[in-house]
């Protein structure tokens, strides 16, 4: 007999929708929940605003599942939820949200172009807990070179190294990355 913990989120998600069982949508908050809760507090910063941003995602989450029609797209769809939750919390507690944040669902015109979104969130996701997973210098290093912009040039002077030592710990940062990528990667097609 296969136990809840042996189903993938997907195969979950879809007995779910189908029966309404506690079990199976138990299993998903238990998967999901820190997950969930520290994306949340990541973005908002304060601790009691994640946890009930995050109870709220679960509530939305357990109201709305069935409107999700491709369980694959769970991870992506719970995700989408919790950052407009945080997108939310942000406006309401007067914060500056960019029109890039509050607008990002909004151009998908149809299912397709929706599931394309949400696969790049996912995608955005995923690469963002592998950055966390990186040791601080090296995450730092291909933070400023690749999401602040800066130089070679730049790096060198912050760091005190020789251009070839900025270039050899960029290359080795991004060697990391692609390895925890691809590992990411099998250990999802064995899941299923």
């Amino acid at each position: 007999m296969i136990t809840l913990k042996q189903l993938t989120d997907s195969q979950l998600v879809a007995i779910y929708q189908k029966n309404k069982e506690a079990a199976y949508f138990g299993e998903l908050y238990n998967r999901y929940f820190q997950k969930v809760y520290y994306y949340c507090l990541g973005k908002v910063k304060d601790r009691e605003d994640a946890y009930d941003i995050t109870a709220n995602t679960f509530l939305k989450l357990a109201e709305k599942v069935d409107k999700l029609r491709n369980p694959e797209l769970f991870i992506a769809w719970l995700f989408k939820i919790a950052n407009n939750a945080c997108i939310d919390c942000g406006k309401s507690k007067g914060k500056m949200v960019s029109q890039e944040q509050a607008d990002f669902y909004d151009f998908a015109e149809n299912e397709e172009d929706l599931e394309n979104v949400i696969l790049k969130e996912d995608q955005l996701i995923k690469l963002d807990v592998i950055l966390e997973l990186l040791d601080y210098e090296t995450k730092t290093l291909l933070m400023d070179k690749y999401f602040k912009g800066k130089s070679v040039e730049q790096l060198e002077q912050e760091m005190g190294l020789s251009k070839s030592a900025v270039k050899m710990r960029l290359n080795r940062g991004r060697m990391k990355i692609a390895k925890m990528w691809d590992q990411h990667q099998v250990q999802n097609r064995a899941s299923i």
